[in-house]
């Protein structure tokens, strides 16, 4: 409706506005998207929490050497102090720990001699001695990536403690939503990218009754089922507060799904007028500079084969992802 005007408004018609007026008006429903996944991104980050590692113990190893102890294993140094799942460490060796980032720290620094460890367990102080000793353990770099010697892991005698952290919602400062928004938005971009391709594997696997890759794309129908599955799961330690961030999480990457899309430079999604404003202004620009006339609008009527092609190809997508979706749906749990 908005390409014609009535009787006696043809100047109101949309192909007669100007550059700005029109993108304004094309980028006015995806920045809608972006500004409601922006307010989801800081509610998730500063009301409910971000998944994080807590200074907080999430398993303790009941000795070095291996998974599965034997009666010949040395018992782990934390079992052996008494750390338990739970407990909340207040400081390492006489450092305090606010983060496990602390916690590792602390312990990489220190030696293999006792250490006084304080923990907080139901509401009680109480202060440890932990005896880490040395084993080879890979080499991680300042931002905890394993460093790299060809196709193996550069290992060197490191403390040992044998505790992992507990992962739970850590609330973080409102100034970090904008890079949250922005790292979901450079992922969602990817995603696209290789769209075809998943979307060519997700039929393969379905047309040949392979297993579904639970980490796939998913269509409108599949959003809706992992947000069923979310509400209605019943596992131990995940709380209401945790489905709550899952599913805002959920909204945000819908509406960053929908911002991207539609900003595709194709039409007839909005990103493709868009580029065809700016393309009818970079003309009009080039003709001024050159002494020129006006050329006057981009007749965007003459891709209308093309627009017909993307239509055609997105109902498709949408078909068949709602298709895999009923027939094979993503299973979280």
């Amino acid at each position: 409706m908005c390409g014609r005007a009535g009787t006696g408004e043809e100047d109101r018609a949309f192909y007669k506005l100007s550059v700005p007026k029109k993108l304004a008006v094309m980028f006015g429903g995806p920045f809608v998207n972006l500004l409601i996944a922006l307010v989801l991104s800081a509610v998730l980050l500063v009301g409910v929490g971000a998944p994080a590692l807590l200074s907080q113990v999430g398993s303790v190893a009941e000795c070095v050497s291996s998974a599965e102890c034997t009666d010949s294993d040395p018992q782990g140094p934390a079992s052996q102090a008494g750390l338990q799942p739970g407990d909340e460490i207040v400081s390492w060796g006489g450092n305090e720990t606010e983060s496990w980032n602390d916690v590792q720290q602390a312990i990489t620094r220190g030696e293999a001699a006792p250490t006084d460890v304080v923990i907080e367990r139901d509401g009680e102080r109480m202060t440890l001695t932990v005896t880490p000793v040395m084993q080879e353990r890979p080499v991680v770099d300042a931002e905890g990536n394993p460093v790299m010697d060809g196709d193996d892991y550069v290992t060197a005698p490191v403390p040992y403690v044998g505790i992992s952290p507990a992962i739970g919602l850590e609330k973080q400062s409102l100034s970090e939503a904008p890079s949250y928004l922005g790292n979901m938005l450079w992922q969602t971009a990817g995603i696209i990218v290789r769209l075809p391709q998943q979307l060519w594997n997700l039929t393969s696997d379905f047309v040949t009754g392979q297993e579904r890759d639970q980490t796939g794309i998913v269509g409108i129908v599949g959003v809706a089922q992992v947000a069923g599955q979310i509400t209605g799961a019943d596992i131990e330690g995940y709380s209401g507060l945790e489905k709550s961030a899952d599913l805002i999480n959920l909204l945000v990457a819908l509406n960053i799904s929908l911002f991207a899309f539609n900003m595709l430079p194709l039409l007839p999604l909005d990103g493709g007028h868009i580029a065809g404003a700016l393309y009818e202004g970079a003309r009009r620009q080039w003709a001024k500079l050159r002494g020129k006339p006006d050329p006057g609008p981009a007749d965007t009527a003459r891709l209308m084969p093309l627009s017909y092609v993307v239509a055609g190809a997105f109902i498709l997508m949408t078909v068949i992802l709602v298709v895999v979706d009923v027939f094979n749906p993503i299973s979280l749990y």
